[in-house]
């Protein structure tokens, strides 16, 4: 590795780097006996309820939420799925927000090690981010792809 890219590289990684996600602002209309399927789908995708409304007419809520875009795939389908086609989605682009966690965070003194475990263990959202989106793309991950070598089973029959 070239010195220049070793410098650039430690310059990058000690800017302590942030991941920047997209946002979709999720418009949802939703009949009153489909309203806890609807919250448990969004929440179970890191969104964020902006604003509800109940139309009194129809008895149908209006929410609006915040959605990250890489939580919104398989989203139609599921709220579809769990609402027997009763709640369609619309999904637009909203605005970018920043990560606050470090994607490259691993615990160096005692007293993180104490508080956060050991660096395997740690979740982080914003590396964890990184792996689906390097996985769903084809590019390698980190993650081990032989756990126990000897448990791994061959074709070859034994003589």
């Amino acid at each position: 590795m070239s010195a220049a890219k070793e410098a650039y590289l430690e310059s990058f990684l000690g800017a302590q780097p942030r991941l920047v996600e997209g946002v979709y602002l999720c418009y949802l209309h939703v009949p009153m006996d489909e309203i806890g399927h609807i919250y448990d789908v969004l929440h179970k995708r890191r969104s964020t309820i902006i604003e509800e409304e109940l139309n009194d007419a129809s008895n149908v809520y209006l929410i609006k939420a915040h959605l990250p875009v890489c939580e919104s795939f398989g989203l139609y389908s599921e709220i579809w799925h769990k609402t027997s086609g009763k709640v369609n989605p619309q999904l637009e682009f909203d605005t970018w927000r920043v990560l606050e966690i470090d994607p490259f965070y691993v615990p160096e003194t005692e007293e993180e090690r104490e508080e956060f475990g050991e660096s395997k263990l740690v979740y982080n959202l914003a590396k964890n981010l990184i792996d689906k989106i390097r996985k769903r793309k084809g590019i390698l991950t980190e993650e081990k792809l032989v756990s126990a070598g000897e448990k791994q089973r061959t074709l070859s029959k034994n003589k």
